[in-house]
C-alpha cells in the first residue's frame, strides 16, 4: 500500500527545508479541461475539508486518527517582491509536500505530490469572484489568489479535495528567491552534475562536482526546460537528491541546538507566507526532532494533455490506500 522510501530520525525543520525543491514557468490554465469531477462529499472545514470522523470503505470501517498535525509545504515560482495584479496571477505552487506529524506514533510522514496532478481547482475571476471549479494541474490553485495568504488557502483547498477532505492545519509557502538564501545558510550543497546546466551557468557542465552557491541552487532545483527529458518527473528525482544532501548536512545542527531552528526561520521569514507562528513552528520542529520519517509519493502517471501540457493522472485507488494508512485506523 505505502511506498516506503526511507525511515530515519531527523528534525522536522529538514522537512521545512524542502522548499528548495524545483519550480518552473506558468502553464496556460485557461486552456485546461472544463471536465468536472464527481462529488467527493460536503466540505465544511477552513480549506474545504470534510468533517468526517468515520468512513466505510469496502467492507471495513475506518476512524480518523487523533493527534495528527498536517502541514502543507509549497514552493512558489514568484519572487517575494512580486505583487499580483488581480486574482489569476498569484504564482504556481510548483513544489508540494503534505507533512503529517503523528505524535502518538512518534512519526512524521512526508507525502510528495506532483505539481501536475490533475485535480479539482476553485477558479476565481480577475476581480476575485468564485467561478466554480475546473480540473486543472494542482499547482494552478495557487495562481487564483493574491499571491499571498489567499493563494495559499486556495492551494490548501485543492489539496484537501484531492485527499478526499483531509483537513490541513497549517501551510508554509516559500517564494523562489528563498532557495539561494537557504542553500547559502547551510554553506552550500555539493552535487555531481549529471546534466548540462551551462545555459544557466557556464560552470555547471555534466560530470563536474561543485558546491552550489546562490543562484546555482535555484538552477539545479528549479530548471526543467532543456534539462534531460524536460519533464517534472525527472526534475523531482534531482530535487530529492538535493533534499537528501541538505537533510544530511542540517540534521546534526538541528538536533543539537534549538536556537538553530530559530535562526534559520529568521533568515527565511521574508520569503515565507504562513498561518503558522514562529513559536509554534519551532515547538513542532523541536518536539519531532527524533521522530521517524516516512516518505511517500502519490502514485500516478504522466501524459501529454490535449492542450500540450504535461498532466499527472493520480492513481485514485492507491491514493485512497495512502489516506487510509496515514489518516485513519481500522475500527
Amino acid at each position: 500500500m505505502l511506498q516506503r522510501v526511507g525511515r530515519h530520525p531527523i528534525a522536522l525543520l529538514v522537512v521545512f527545508a524542502v522548499f528548495v525543491a524545483g519550480f518552473y514557468f506558468f502553464a496556460s490554465w485557461l486552456d485546461a479541461s472544463d471536465r468536472q469531477p464527481e462529488s467527493r462529499g460536503t466540505y465544511t472545514g477552513p480549506y474545504g475539508t470534510a468533517d468526517v470522523k468515520t468512513i466505510h470503505v469496502g467492507d471495513q470501517d475506518y476512524k480518523e486518527k487523533h493527534g495528527l498535525t498536517t502541514l502543507l509545504l509549497m514552493g512558489i515560482d514568484k519572487a517575494s517582491t512580486f505583487e499580483s495584479a488581480g486574482y489569476q496571477n498569484g504564482g504556481q505552487a510548483d513544489f508540494l509536500r503534505l507533512v503529517v506529524i503523528d505524535e502518538s506514533e512518534k512519526k512524521t510522514t512526508q507525502i510528495s505530490i506532483d505539481r501536475d496532478s490533475m485535480a479539482e481547482v476553485t477558479v476565481l475571476s480577475f476581480l476575485g469572484k468564485e467561478r466554480g471549479t475546473r480540473v486543472l494541474q494542482l499547482c494552478l490553485a495557487h495562481a487564483f489568489g493574491d499571491g499571498k495568504e489567499l493563494s495559499a488557502e486556495m492551494q490548501c483547498k485543492a489539496v484537501s479535495r484531492l485527499f478526499q477532505g483531509t483537513e490541513i492545519d497549517y501551510y508554509i509557502a516559500m517564494n523562489m528567491d528563498g532557495i539561494a538564501i537557504l542553500n547559502d545558510f547551510v554553506g552550500g550543497i555539493e552535487v555531481t552534475l549529471q546534466d548540462d546546466f551551462s545555459a544557466y551557468d557556464p560552470a555547471m557542465v555534466p560530470g563536474v562536482t561543485l558546491t552550489l552557491r546562490g543562484k546555482q541552487a535555484v538552477y539545479y532545483t528549479r530548471s526543467r526546460y532543456y534539462i534531460n527529458d524536460g519533464t517534472n518527473a525527472y526534475r523531482m528525482i534531482r530535487q530529492q537528491d538535493y533534499i537528501q544532501k541538505l537533510s544530511d548536512k542540517m540534521t546534526p545542527m538541528l538536533r543539537a541546538d534549538k536556537n538553530y531552528v530559530i535562526t534559520l526561520y529568521d533568515e527565511l521569514q521574508d520569503y515565507l507566507v504562513s498561518n503558522l507562528k514562529k513559536g509554534r513552528l519551532v515547538n513542532l520542529v523541536w518536539g519531532a526532532r527524533d521522530y521517524a520519517i516516512e516518505n511517500i509519493t502519490v502514485p500516478g502517471e504522466h501524459i501529454l494533455g490535449e492542450d500540450g501540457y504535461i498532466q499527472y493522472l493520480v492513481d485514485e485507488e492507491k491514493l485512497q490506500d495512502i489516506i487510509l494508512n496515514v489518516f485513519y485506523d481500522r475500527v
